[in-house]
């Protein structure tokens, strides 16, 4: 394998990975502080030690959110996690709770036993 590729990044662009040079920055608290330098609102960010997180890459400029991204992804999971839940095809399938063999089930393991034991006994 290659060890110069470079690792793919699912997921909204934090940090130093936002490459615009100007960006549209809500505060943590969900003001809109407006338009402003990237390195200045990495710097806010920083300071309130949050992280700035792109929410929107496609508006003119990009929209970024200074908020806890370890908290974000919790969340994202833990919203996922429930809506899996929900969805019926989720569901394990049940299966007899009653631990007494069927007679289908008898059948089928004496007649493997009696094949064995015949030949054993020859």
């Amino acid at each position: 394998m290659d060890n110069n590729r470079r690792r793919v990044f699912h997921g909204p662009r934090t940090n130093e990975r936002i490459r615009v040079p100007e960006i549209r920055v809500i505060g943590p608290d969900g003001g809109m502080l407006g338009v402003m330098d990237t390195h200045k609102a990495l710097r806010l960010a920083r300071e309130n030690e949050l992280d700035l997180v792109e929410v929107n890459p496609k508006a003119s400029p990009p929209v970024c959110k200074v908020m806890d991204f370890g908290k974000f992804k919790y969340e994202e999971a833990k919203k996922q996690k429930e809506a899996r839940k929900d969805k019926p095809w989720s569901r394990s399938r049940k299966s007899s709770s009653d631990p007494r063999p069927t007679i289908t089930t008898c059948r089928s393991k004496s007649g493997t036993f009696g094949a064995s034991w015949k030949k054993e006994t020859k």
